[in-house]
């Protein structure tokens, strides 16, 4: 399991910020926290495909968003295909795709923001702020 270049400085910095980084995942929810634990990611929240319907239907995120007391359009949703985005918009989220998905520009359209590795997140959240 390798991660994106800069996973893990991001997701420092973020939660350092003070903000909260969870992971919803179509896979199942042991195998995102095993990766977690195997590269020390500190995340406040995994969900997998267990947890209720899956990516693209909203339901994931708006449970992240109730957990961490988040309004979902202040929530940013990352992501490297369709499923992502539109999930993100289902939600009222903000959808970022990460250009990693070799089909990345057929759905760049539903995307908010792109960014071409995870370090462009603080970026995007400095913008937002």
């Amino acid at each position: 399991s390798k991660l994106n270049h800069g996973a893990k400085e991001t997701i420092d910095r973020l939660r350092s910020q003070g903000l909260h980084v969870g992971v919803l995942t179509r896979n199942k929810r042991e195998n995102a926290l095993r990766v977690a634990t195997k590269h020390a990611l500190s995340l406040d929240a995994v969900l997998g495909r267990e947890d209720g319907p899956a990516k693209p239907d909203a339901h994931g995120i708006l449970s992240l968003c109730k957990q961490f007391s988040a309004e979902p359009h202040q929530t940013l949703m990352v992501g490297d295909y369709i499923h992502d985005l539109q999930c993100a918009r289902a939600a009222g989220a903000i959808g970022v795709l990460m250009k990693s998905h070799p089909n990345a520009e057929s759905f760049e359209q539903y995307a908010d923001f792109t960014i071409a590795n995870l370090g462009g997140i603080l970026q995007i959240v400095e913008e937002c702020d």
